[in-house]
């Protein structure tokens, strides 16, 4: 996992609700709701971010992870938030069956990267909305309630999805 990436990040704050073994966080992310907050620049590389509330919440000015290769499913609400006027990068990543809320939610003036991901099997697959305008490309958008949804001052550039 990126355990030793974690270890290098500095200025970054990175914790999870749940206290977890270096073992347990090597093997996948489960039960542990991950916020990425506070001017972070971590890296996650082939996670697995699964049975949480949320998947992943990135929030707050100037944090800018780079969150690709992951899989972020079967979490109770939302996979990942983005808010606060975070810009992280979400690529090649597989987000699936958040069956109650959004694969992904862009809010509150955020301006991530979103691109070559599969986001499917949620009840919406990419939402943006209050001041957000994310960069959304390359994406199979598919077997979502609603494919993509755009609300309350929302914007962005979205291009090529599927």
């Amino acid at each position: 996992m990126c355990l030793s990436e974690l270890l290098l990040v500095v200025n970054s704050l990175f914790f999870f609700f749940k206290q977890k073994t270096a073992y347990e966080m090597l093997r996948s992310l489960v039960g542990s709701e991950m916020c990425i907050r506070d001017s972070s620049k971590a890296t996650l590389d082939d996670c697995d971010v699964v049975e949480n509330g949320n998947g992943m919440e990135v929030y707050n000015p100037n944090t800018t992870p780079h969150i690709q290769r992951t899989r972020i499913h079967n979490n109770n609400h939302i996979g990942v938030l983005t808010s606060g006027e975070s810009a992280p990068t979400i690529e090649q990543s597989h987000i699936y069956h958040h069956a109650d809320q959004s694969g992904i939610l862009v809010r509150s003036g955020a301006t991530p990267t979103i691109k070559n991901n599969i986001v499917e099997r949620n009840s919406s697959g990419i939402v943006c909305r209050l001041r957000a305008s994310p960069i959304v490309s390359g994406n199979t958008i598919t077997n979502n309630r609603v494919g993509t949804l755009i609300e309350w001052f929302g914007g962005g550039n979205w291009s090529l999805n599927l």
